[in-house]
């Protein structure tokens, strides 16, 4: 006699059982495969990013979580270093900044001078640190060394633009003495 569970056979039929049977583990099967198909990754989206930091530490591995706001959108694929300028480099461009932004400080100070002579006093600053930015560029060329500025390769060999910036140094010195010599004459 087959399995019924009402003896009375006022039940459910047996066939109607066997369908909410299957379909019961038809439903788990495919959870369970949702349950897998997700610890596979296959429903995340993966995109290439970069992240250019200066100095990422010792705390960041490869296979770390990635949150934004608090919340995990990824992992780290991998941490590496790029290659950047050398030590020689690093210093003079540190240095051209330091003394090209003084010109321009020393310019504005200049033109706000209090008498005739304090402006020709810091015309003679101006000319000087505008000299030292000349230097400085013409320490890049002749190091000559292939660099990375700002994300973007730069040969300080062959660099058309770095001519030009020495050309425009060589020019500001002059235009700077030229107006020293001219203040000193009136």
């Amino acid at each position: 006699m087959p399995y019924v569970a009402d003896a009375t056979g006022r039940g459910v039929p047996a066939a109607t059982l066997a369908r909410r049977g299957v379909l019961a583990l038809l439903l788990v099967l495919a959870i369970v495969a949702l349950l897998l198909m997700q610890y596979r990754g296959v429903f995340r989206s993966v995109f290439p990013a970069t992240a250019l930091v200066t100095d990422v530490g010792d705390g960041l591995q490869a296979g770390a979580d990635v949150k934004l706001r608090g919340a995990l959108v990824g992992a780290v694929g991998g941490v590496g270093v790029r290659p950047t300028a050398d030590g020689q480099t690093l210093h003079a461009i540190d240095q051209l900044i330091r003394s090209s932004s003084s010109v321009a400080a020393n310019y504005r100070s200049a033109c706000r001078g209090k008498s005739k002579a304090d402006f020709i006093a810091k015309l003679g600053i101006v000319e000087e640190e505008s000299d030292e930015a000349g230097f400085w560029l013409e320490m890049l060329r002749d190091i000559g060394s292939r660099t990375e500025i700002r994300h973007s390769q730069l040969d300080l060999r062959t660099s058309q633009e770095l001519a030009r910036l020495l050309d425009e140094a060589d020019q500001l010195v002059a235009i700077i003495v030229a107006s020293r010599k001219t203040a000193r004459a009136t």
